[in-house]
C-alpha cells in the first residue's frame, strides 16, 4: 500500500508543477524557468513509474522478492529516459493554446514510457479481473476495493497516455483533466471506505473478544 501511495504522492507532485507551468504562460512568461518547470514535471512523472512498477510486481508476483527485482530493473530505464530529457531538444514546448501546453518528448523517453505503461497496464488488467472473480465467489468487499484501486490507475495512465500522445490540443482537454480530478478523488473515497472497513472490523473483533 505505501508504493501505491507513493506513486500518487509522485503524481501529486506533477499536477502541482502543471499548476505552476499554467501559471506562467497565463501570465505571458515563456523564459528559461517554464523549461525548467516542465522539466521537473516530466521527471516527476517517470518518477512515479518506480513506486508503481513495484506495486503491480507485487500485486502479479505476491512475492515482495521478485517485485523488489521488478523495482530495481526499471530505476535503469526512468533514469536514462530522464537523463535524455534533459539533453538539449529532449524536451520541446509547442502548440501554445487557451486550453494545453503541450511539451513533445525526445523519441527514446517516449518509447520508454508507453513501454512501461503497456506493462504496467497489462499487469493491472490480470489483477483487476483476478479480485473481480474473487469478488463474485465471495462477495468480500476487500476483494472489489482492490481491484477498484488498479481501475483507478489504469483510468489515470490510459488518460495520461492520450494526452502525453498530443492528440488532445483544443478545449477537449478540460475535460480530460476533470477526469484526472475524478480518478484523484475515487482513490480518495476508496482509501477511506477501506479505513472505515478496518476499523469496523477491528471494532467487531473488539466485541466479539470483551463478549467472550
Amino acid at each position: 500500500m505505501k508504493s501505491y501511495s507513493w506513486f500518487w504522492f509522485f503524481t501529486a507532485i506533477a499536477w502541482i508543477l502543471i499548476s505552476i507551468k499554467y501559471s506562467l504562460i497565463g501570465f505571458g512568461y515563456l523564459g528559461s524557468w517554464l523549461h525548467y518547470v516542465d522539466l521537473l514535471l516530466q521527471s516527476a512523472i517517470f518518477s512515479s513509474g518506480l513506486p508503481l512498477i513495484y506495486y503491480v510486481g507485487l500485486k502479479f508476483f505476491d512475492d515482495k522478492r521478485l517485485a523488489d527485482i521488478l523495482g530495481l530493473a526499471t530505476i535503469m530505464p526512468i533514469v536514462v529516459a530522464i537523463w535524455l530529457i534533459i539533453q538539449p531538444g529532449g524536451l520541446v514546448l509547442r502548440d501554445l493554446t487557451f486550453f494545453s501546453a503541450k511539451s513533445f518528448l525526445n523519441s527514446g523517453s517516449l518509447i520508454i514510457f508507453n513501454v512501461e505503461v503497456a506493462i504496467i497496464i497489462a499487469i493491472l488488467i490480470y489483477d483487476i479481473a483476478t479480485w473481480l472473480y474473487r469478488w463474485r465467489q465471495s462477495r468480500d468487499q476487500n476483494a472489489l476495493i482492490e481491484s477498484l484501486y488498479s481501475i483507478a490507475i489504469i483510468t489515470y495512465l490510459v488518460l495520461g497516455s492520450i494526452e502525453q500522445s498530443g492528440l488532445i490540443k483544443n478545449w477537449t482537454v478540460i475535460i480530460f483533466r476533470i477526469m484526472y480530478a475524478a480518478a484523484f478523488l475515487f482513490v480518495y473515497l476508496l482509501i477511506t471506505q477501506r479505513e472505515i472497513a478496518n476499523e469496523n472490523y477491528l471494532i467487531e473483533e473488539g466485541n466479539t473478544i470483551n463478549g467472550e
